[in-house]
């Protein structure tokens, strides 16, 4: 087991629990083309923690630490949320809507304060996305820009190949406050009536939603939950990822498209069939879709 400080609701506590407590079961399960019939990438919890202490050692490595800011966009995928809690443990992890304009995003990470950018290499749901992060580093050059999944850009550090040089079995990272006050993760709001708001997240406010929304929503060890939505919304990186993980549920990702994949409508049955889901969460436009 990793050797940390134990202090009752730390972050990196309760992932070191759970894969201690359900090692070999089945934490996440991510279909790459999108094709209910097709083979998972499966992680296990022990999987799914080893990999973030692997991330989170490796952006101390390049000298993150708790009072820095992340930057951080992905699409969901094998390796996005190993490495959105390799970031929430490491530093303040702010997650960014890539489907806004450069000029939204470049304005949205000026006034988090990052100076580092944690991408996916990869935008199946949004091939414009690389190019925007371009932009975003041409306005922003003191922005450090760090990728993962893929080989990575021109110009940025590969995360994959830091990491897999890291310890899996114990955190580097710094970020140990007891009181919870650390803001671990700052989410923006949608900004339809206006422009979008930075709302910070303690490490405590996030232990709090760990607590009351994973029996609000069923979710326990030996349930399944179908995710999809994004991960630059609280319902996608809380709801359907964080939160579902944290209690011990399985999480199952459709495609690199999230829900955005017109295939997942057309092949939702067959995939809660095929994965015995047993929770699921859904916007209205595709219970509309559905029905």
């Amino acid at each position: 087991m990793a050797t940390t400080n134990q202090h009752p609701g730390l972050l990196i506590d309760r992932f070191d629990k759970l894969a201690t407590t359900l090692g070999a079961h089945c934490a996440q399960s991510f279909l790459a083309d999108g094709d209910p019939l097709g083979a998972p990438m499966d992680l296990s919890f022990t999987e799914l923690v080893a990999s973030a202490r692997r991330r989170s050692n490796a952006l101390v490595r390049l000298g993150i630490g708790p009072a820095d800011r992340i930057a951080f966009a992905s699409p969901p995928s094998q390796h996005a949320y190993p490495t959105l809690i390799a970031g929430i443990v490491t530093a303040s992890l702010a997650t960014m809507n890539y489907f806004l304009e450069a000029e939204a995003l470049i304005r949205l990470i000026r006034a988090t304060g990052a100076s580092t950018l944690l991408t996916n290499a990869r935008f199946d749901d949004d091939p414009a996305a690389g190019e925007k992060f371009r932009r975003v580093r041409e306005a922003l050059p003191g922005l450090r820009h760090i990728t993962f999944g893929d080989a990575a850009p021109d110009g940025a550090i590969d995360l994959e190949a830091l990491a897999a040089a890291e310890p899996d079995d114990v955190w580097h990272t710094a970020a140990r406050d007891p009181s919870g006050k650390r803001i671990a993760v700052i989410f923006h709001t949608g900004g339809t009536t206006g422009l979008p708001k930075l709302v910070p997240h303690t490490e405590a406010m996030l232990g709090a939603a760990l607590d009351a929304c994973g029996p609000a929503q069923g979710n326990r060890p030996g349930e399944i939950m179908l995710g999809g939505l994004p991960l630059f919304h609280t319902s996608g990186a809380l709801q359907t990822g964080l939160v579902p993980l944290a209690n011990g549920t399985r999480v199952i990702l459709p495609s690199p498209r999230g829900f955005r994949d017109p295939n997942i409508i057309r092949n939702y049955w067959r995939l809660i069939e095929r994965f015995r889901v047993t929770i699921s969460a859904l916007v209205p436009t595709m219970l509309a879709a559905l029905t």
